[in-house]
């Protein structure tokens, strides 16, 4: 697959900051057949009601480690991958947590255009690998719940998006079936471990999936690396991205997906039955691109058995 390192020009914009157009509701409960509730699970704070307000402001060139509300809380991040990279330092991003409209929500935006390095910016829970990228500011200091085991449950994730921004930086070229070098996406990051695999695996539940690079197909594409399996899919059933500029309530079928990963890699019952859930991220990732999204009313729910989920994202008022 040939990439094009880089392009003569490229556009670059500033984060924006815009208001949120609209109160969000309450959460009501997924759409399921059978009893409405659910058993909220690993993740705490979700609604960021109880979180002091908090803002990086807008950060140049910085890998990001931080524990704003301290152990009871989230972490928020930033860092690109890359062994070449000592420093891990993402190009630009802006953290929060603010208040608008009397509702209080959490803001990310995340900026990588130095060629094909890939950076994030991420709110976090848990943790599936005992530190960070950051060189001398590695350790963990926000809240890890115990590992959750997937086994005899029916798993749910659901969460409000308002997705402001998506912009790649270079072009697909269409002479020769050339491919650009910008991907933006916009996910959860649901890290699994077990006993009986060798490595950790990821599933990527994506919301936003924006790309050009290669000649073909971008993705969302699943494979398995040297250190991890990584199970990459939209959850929209039509492949449509959050709609830009206005709130959209997301339900994600996790236990479908955690099937869908066991299918892909080949594992059998006793691996899945002995899966644990121990990070859950929610991220903006960038490759010559940036992104800026606003969300809110973030659950990991245990749904009733029999629970028939829809998985998709709904507009609100």
């Amino acid at each position: 697959m040939t990439l094009i390192a880089g392009y003569a020009a490229l556009l670059l914009l500033a984060a924006s900051s815009r208001a949120v157009d609209a109160d969000v509701p309450p959460v009501p409960e997924p759409k399921t057949v059978g009893s409405p509730q659910a058993q909220a699970l690993f993740l705490t704070g979700g609604d960021f009601e109880e979180a002091a307000p908090f803002d990086t402001g807008l950060v140049a060139r910085r890998c990001v480690n931080l524990s704003p509300w301290g152990e009871r809380g989230w972490g928020v991040g930033a860092a690109t991958f890359g062994r070449d990279e000592p420093n891990h330092a993402l190009e630009g991003l802006r953290l929060r947590v603010f208040d608008d409209g009397g509702n209080r929500v959490a803001g990310i935006f995340a900026k990588e255009s130095r060629g094909l390095r890939i950076g994030y910016a991420r709110f976090v829970q848990g943790d599936a690998w005992g530190g960070t990228l950051c060189p001398g500011n590695a350790a963990v200091g926000w809240r890890r719940p115990e590992p959750l085991g997937v086994a005899g449950r029916r798993l749910a994730l659901t969460i409000d998006v308002k997705n402001e921004q998506v912009w790649k930086f270079s072009n697909r070229l269409l002479r020769g079936g050339v491919g650009g070098t910008s991907q933006v996406m916009v996910a959860f990051n649901v890290w699994l471990s077990s006993p009986r695999l060798a490595k950790r695996a990821v599933l990527d539940l994506a919301v936003v999936h924006d790309c050009n690079w290669g000649p073909g197909d971008c993705g969302p594409n699943t494979d398995e690396g040297a250190k991890a399996f990584h199970y990459i899919v939209h959850v929209a059933k039509d492949g449509k991205d959050s709609a830009k500029g206005r709130w959209v309530r997301w339900l994600v079928d996790l236990q479908r997906h955690i099937e869908g990963a066991a299918r892909r890699f080949g594992w059998d019952r006793g691996v899945v039955e002995s899966l644990a859930i121990t990070q859950v991220d929610f991220l903006v990732e960038v490759m010559d691109g940036q992104g800026s999204v606003l969300f809110d009313n973030v659950r990991l729910l245990d749904m009733p058995e029999g629970s028939r989920l829809e998985e998709g994202g709904t507009p609100l008022p």
